[in-house]
């Protein structure tokens, strides 16, 4: 008997602890210096240095205020708040505990400056009280961003353990666009410089030089750590990335792409400032853009000179139908042709091409000419395509035995979805090496329902044809128009696929004048016993309280349902909660927000929770459910059902498509019998995998009339007729 999950939400008590005083504010300063002569000679040699400080003290100040304030504060704000709030049940849990809590909102200061608000805290159940897991303020004048902080707290301590802080001079140093100082909170030091970051940047906004500088506490100065530059003209695009250490340059990386070429290159240094490596890559281009060769060199330390790798030249057809990659690699003092690829392809439209096979070729040394020459073909790629030009079918082949072999094989197929062609369904089949025979490895399938999408399975196979991974995912529409997205996983123990979870996304909760709020759900299904962890959130942008839908709620005659009503306020404060529409027998107690219930009645109305803050309220209907629904069934038997199809085509001559489907790996017999019962052909008669199959007839050698079909696995059997016209 399916059982309602309780939901219990404890009353809160809220206290935040302000981290510090002014006094040790102005200690964890002073820390940064070794006493007052050296801070005012840093201080005169580096201002920026003097005004980091102050805006410390300033806005930790101004921190320390916020965190002073009951976060039902909040409530006053005139305008509205961003915030979410989840709780969370364990498998061993009867009730919700709160989770985490935050909240975004804006406000102007006196000044008409904007302070932007984000903070998010977790909920401690020992001192029943939230805890700030992440302190975030950000401050804006009219027409600049001015700075932003954040500070973040390990769980459940309310000192925190580190912060970052970035400013934003109006005036950029050096000239520059654009440019950020970073700093870092340590407990011990309170905020110490990190980095400054100046950009550079072209009439488009895109930098095309970014300078990165680090900030070194042993010499109390800046140390140039990374160097990006970025250029960009109608036939040239280049890109450099260099990194530096306290000595100099570490690496550099850079790529320069033309019409007539493409470079790459990668250098290293060592700590003496010595290159100590060096890859260069340079791909020569013909007029139409295709590839002409290609050379790799790399660095000798030995001979401090970049030295021949490797290079591939390419060689086309004057149709373009072929195309030869020939690959070297240089030994010594001269280029060894090492491997040969081939490439054939059609032409589909004017300069448009559909490659339809790939050869790799041996390439061996004959000693009559003593020249390396193309040998056997060692891997051959063969590409079919349907009519639109999707490829359906890819098969692989590679040398088994001194010869090319089908090792393996991937078909695709594809339908218009919402008129574009969209693969629905993909099976690999791998070589079986102990019978020498494809086998059906893995078989994926996308479902829609017409042009909206419906879910997914995978499953992967033995050569035996049992399954040994798989999951089926559904996405179920929801009465309330939000929806389900449900997961089953393969048993390999119950040889069946289960009930694992499920996430209820998009149901929304509207208030009087049409603010809504969003709720989200994640359950997670114990498969031994069924019991279930889930996690769910709400979130909004308004001063609206929000309500927990419950639904649907999953009844059987008899069954003692117990709900708590979970609700809450921007504030973190507990809304009045209403309960309409209650089945007649059910009841509430507003106070504890507790909905007790025998059922009775098998087809209820929906409920309506209902919220409600002062002049605003929000509502919701809850639905009851009293048959199987995927989200709350327990298991699914298979990812296929035992089926025979009727034949295609029917009537049919001389030869017709029998398809079926198996739930397991079994002993399969399809045989035709005329309509005296006689057999007349044994189509299969050997172990087959779970899935869906496709048997030819060709009754080329029967006369016109009805045949009876008859598929038989294990214990299963389904008999159809088929009509022969000659």
């Amino acid at each position: 008997m399916k059982r309602s999950i309780s939901l219990i939400v404890a009353f809160c008590t809220f206290s935040i602890v302000a981290l510090a005083q002014s006094g040790p504010i102005q200690k964890n300063v002073d820390k940064q210096y070794v006493d007052s002569k050296h801070k005012q000679f840093i201080y005169t040699v580096s201002p920026i240095n003097k005004t980091l400080d102050e805006r410390l003290i300033e806005n930790r100040l101004a921190f320390e205020a916020v965190l002073k304030k009951q976060p039902d504060v909040l409530a006053s704000t005139t305008t509205d708040t961003s915030w979410s709030y989840s709780e969370n049940k364990s498998f061993a849990d009867t009730m919700f505990i709160p989770g985490g809590y935050s909240h975004y909102f804006n406000e102007t200061d006196s000044t008409g400056n904007q302070i932007t608000t984000f903070d998010q805290f977790i909920w401690q159940p020992d001192s029943n009280r939230w805890v700030p897991s992440r302190i975030q303020r950000s401050f804006a004048s009219e027409d600049h961003f001015d700075s932003a902080y954040t500070y973040y707290y390990r769980s459940f301590e309310e000192q925190p353990y580190t912060g970052t802080k970035s400013l934003y001079p109006k005036n950029p140093a050096e000239n520059a666009d654009y440019e950020v100082i970073w700093q870092l909170y340590e407990p011990s030091n309170g905020w110490i410089p990190s980095s400054r970051t100046l950009s550079y940047r072209d009439e488009n906004d895109w930098d095309t030089l970014s300078i990165e500088y680090v900030y070194d506490r042993d010499s109390l100065d800046y140390y140039l750590n990374y160097r990006y530059r970025f250029q960009q003209t109608e036939n040239y695009l280049m890109y450099e990335y260099s990194y530096f250490n306290r000595r100099g340059l570490s690496s550099q990386n850079r790529s320069e792409d033309t019409p007539e070429y493409a470079l790459a290159q990668n250098k290293s240094y060592d700590w003496e400032g010595n290159l100590s490596y060096w890859q260069w890559e340079y791909l020569k281009k013909l007029t139409n853009g295709a590839w002409d060769y290609q050379v790799a060199k790399v660095y000798d330390p030995t001979e401090m000179m970049l030295m021949n790798e490797d290079s591939t030249q390419y060689v086309y057809s004057q149709d373009n139908s072929e195309i030869e990659s020939r690959y070297y690699f240089w030994d010594d003092s001269v280029w060894i042709f090492d491997q040969l690829y081939k490439s054939f392809q059609t032409e589909v439209a004017e300069n448009n091409f559909r490659v339809d096979s790939i050869i790799i070729y041996d390439v061996d040394f004959n000693e009559e000419t003593m020249q390396y020459e193309a040998g056997r073909p060692r891997i051959k790629t063969v590409m079919q395509y349907d009519a639109d030009g999707n490829q359906v079918v890819v098969e692989n082949h590679t040398l088994v035995n001194d010869s090319l072999q089908l090792t393996n094989k991937t078909m695709r197929t594809f339908a218009l979805i919402n008129e574009y062609p969209t693969m629905i369904k993909q099976e690999s089949y791998v070589l079986d090496h102990s019978s020498s025979m494809l086998y059906r490895n893995s078989v994926s399938e996308t479902k829609y329902n017409g042009n909206a999408y419906a879910g997914n399975s995978y499953f992967n196979f033995n050569a035996a044809g049992d399954t040994t991974y798989g999951y089926i995912t559904q996405y179920e529409p929801l009465p309330d128009g939000s929806y389900a997205d449900v997961r089953f996983d393969w048993d390999w123990q119950l040889k069946k696929v289960v009930l694992r979870s499920y996430r209820i996304n998009g149901r929304q909760i509207t208030g009087d004048d049409g603010a809504k709020y969003n709720q989200y759900m994640n359950a997670t299904i114990n498969p031994q016993d069924g019991t279930q962890a889930i996690n769910r959130s709400m979130n909004g942008y308004n001063q609206y309280p929000g309500v927990f839908n419950d639904g649907p709620i999953y009844i059987e005659m008899g069954d003692t349902l117990s709900l708590f009503v979970s609700a809450r306020n921007p504030d973190m404060s507990i809304p009045e909660v209403e309960v309409l529409n209650l089945p007649s027998t059910a009841t509430f107690d507003a106070e504890t927000r507790n909905i007790y219930w025998v059922v009775d009645d098998l087809n209820p109305s929906p409920m309506t929770y209902k919220a409600i803050r002062g002049e605003l309220s929000v509502s919701t209907e809850v639905e009851f459910i009293n048959e199987n629904f995927s989200v709350g069934a327990e298991e699914s038997a298979s990812p296929y059902d035992f089926d025979l199809s009727q034949n295609y085509p029917n009537p049919f001559n001389p030869s017709t498509n029998i398809n079926f489907t198996l739930p397991e790996a079994s002993i399969v017999s399809l045989k035709v019998y005329n309509v005296l019962g006689q057999e007349v052909a044994a189509l299969v008669d050997q172990r087959m995998g779970s899935g869906a199959h496709s048997i030819t007839f060709d009754a080329s050698n029967l006369s016109s009339g009805v045949y009876i079909y008859r598929l038989q696995a294990g214990n299963n059997v389904q008999t159809k007729k088929m009509l022969l016209v000659k």
